[in-house]
């Protein structure tokens, strides 16, 4: 079994986003859809890995779209343990 590792960059752009879209929409309810979304990824990403992910030998991490494409995470898998080591908008500049 995986166990999954965020790393203190990824936690940061994570939460710094919830904080984003709860202050821009004045509501809680798009960042909890995003909560929903990134717990059903996780799921995803803990049962199979590099299942419809994309893998940059660029980066040597595996990138996991999400939320109708919004969103990526970018992971690293090393023995037991899935480390996420960003968390992106697919709007920001890429990696």
């Amino acid at each position: 079994m995986y166990e999954i590792i965020w790393t203190p960059r990824a936690k940061y752009s994570y939460f710094d986003t919830l904080k984003y879209w709860r202050n821009h929409n004045k509501s809680n309810t798009y960042s909890n859809k995003i909560v929903n979304e990134v717990d059903l990824v996780l799921v995803e990403i803990l049962s199979n890995p590099s299942f419809l992910a994309t893998y940059s030998s660029k980066l040597n991490l595996y990138k996991k779209n999400f939320f109708k494409g919004k969103f990526a995470l970018y992971y690293e898998i090393k023995n037991d343990k899935i480390i996420i080591e960003y968390f992106r908008s697919n709007k920001q500049k890429p990696l």
